[in-house]
């Protein structure tokens, strides 16, 4: 499939930002580059962010039209996508009433993005927007210690915010999988645990001598104990009921593990393995029950921002400041491939489709979203759009679309059908 071609036949338009709110006071050089850039979106929210959007989320919930997008301005939005009127169309970003300017190859298209509501009370920039294990509950929360719980099955409301807990800056904020507790935390040393109905205080987990960067239940039992990370170069294990750390993984005369931050770690979803990444590029791996490190599985000339396991082959994936997208093969703990789709910008998120197995969604700092194939290390499709960063994105898989937020203040909607066939 040609990488610039637009799909034929997409159900979703590009909305004019006079629907949503006044322009976005553009500067030059992205006007320039909105210019430039082909936009390959289906449908677009513009307009309604004034800075830098920095997080998204799709509603757990059919029909899976509903997403809440956080910004740098401290602003948090509810939009959904919903079906154009008879009466108008958007074509080429503006409106005309039906058979007006329009011609046979720019038919009318059948949905828009329309902004449903501003959840307000944040102060700093809205990092995390996270849903619970049954999609009733939403958590907020940003760079400062404010979190916010919100009501989604009654249209959001405000249900409380979270009082009594960090008081310095967030790294992390995660559900449990299974029920309403909340872990959070970050520059205090400590991992804090919430019950998310209610916001009363669980446990307060201390051990570590630096910054948590990040914190997560395990998958392998369902939740029973968390794995954090952190700037003093170590990967706990807890048992967090008893307030007990069970492992520290860290390096020593007779291993070698980071020497540098580890600011960013993913868990397999079926093994107690570890890939984890630090500050410095470095990549290792390690077994979190036994405590045992692996050794060292590649590098980054940067930072790693990402890592992604598939959940049907023996691969994980990793990718950071630099242009190298990192393969590995599991059944050997060894680095496979080095993938450059560009010989600019690094990467901010990955993660594999979960509608295709072989196919890998990497986000680049240059606004690319590129779809990879993993078993011929090969870009099937790039997506263009975004003028800036793309920050954080999300997979709708019964939709079959990907919704970015990125740099230039806007939230994308690509379709992603038939990508590869098998």
């Amino acid at each position: 499939m040609d990488r610039d071609d637009d799909d034929e036949g997409d159900d979703f338009q590009t909305i004019n930002e006079s629907e949503l709110g006044e322009g976005g006071n553009y500067q030059e050089g992205q006007i320039l580059a909105q210019e430039l850039i082909p936009d390959h979106s289906v449908v677009k929210l513009a307009g309604v962010h004034k800075d830098s959007v920095f997080s998204i989320n799709v509603v757990p919930k059919a029909p899976f039209n509903t997403f809440v997008s956080g910004d740098c301005d401290d602003k948090c939005y509810v939009w959904k996508v919903v079906p154009n009127g008879e009466q108008q169309a958007i074509v080429d970003g503006e409106e005309q009433k039906e058979g007006a300017g329009s011609s046979e190859s720019t038919p009318p298209q059948q949905f828009k993005a329309v902004l449903h509501k501003e959840l307000t009370g944040h102060t700093e920039t809205v990092e995390f927007i996270k849903f619970n294990h049954d999609g009733k509950l939403m958590a907020t929360a940003g760079m400062n210690n404010q979190i916010k719980i919100w009501n989604v099955e009654n249209d959001f409301e405000l249900k409380y915010a979270l009082e009594d807990g960090p008081l310095e800056d967030l790294n992390f904020l995660e559900w449990h999988p299974k029920g309403n507790v909340l872990i959070t935390g970050g520059k205090d040393f400590l991992v804090w645990m919430f019950n998310g109905q209610n916001g009363q205080f669980i446990s307060c987990l201390q051990g570590h001598q630096s910054e948590v960067y990040s914190a997560q239940f395990t998958a392998l039992d369902h939740g029973k104990h968390i794995l954090s990370s952190s700037g003093d170069k170590t990967i706990r294990l807890w048992q967090p009921l008893k307030n007990t750390c069970l492992q520290t993984i860290k390096g020593g005369t007779s291993r070698s593990f980071h020497e540098a931050e580890i600011n960013i770690f993913a868990q397999h979803h079926e093994r107690p393995l570890l890939v984890s990444g630090d500050l410095q590029g470095k990549v290792y791996y390690s077994h979190y029950q036994t405590g045992e490190v692996g050794g060292l599985m590649g590098d980054h000339t940067d930072s790693v921002e990402a890592i992604a396991f598939s959940r049907s082959h023996p691969v994980c994936v990793t990718a950071g400041i630099d242009t190298k997208i990192n393969v590995y093969d599991l059944t050997r703990t060894e680095l496979r491939a080095k993938i450059e789709p560009t010989e600019y910008g690094g990467y901010s998120r990955l993660a594999f489709s979960q509608s295709n197995p072989f196919i890998l969604y990497a986000a680049s700092t240059l606004g690319d979203l590129h779809a990879i194939d993993v078993r011929d290390h090969k870009v099937v499709r790039t997506f263009r759009g975004n003028t800036g960063a793309i920050n954080e994105f999300v997979e709708v898989k019964d939709l079959e679309v990907i919704v970015t937020a990125g740099d230039d203040r806007e939230c994308r909607i690509f379709n992603v059908k038939n990508l590869i066939q098998e």
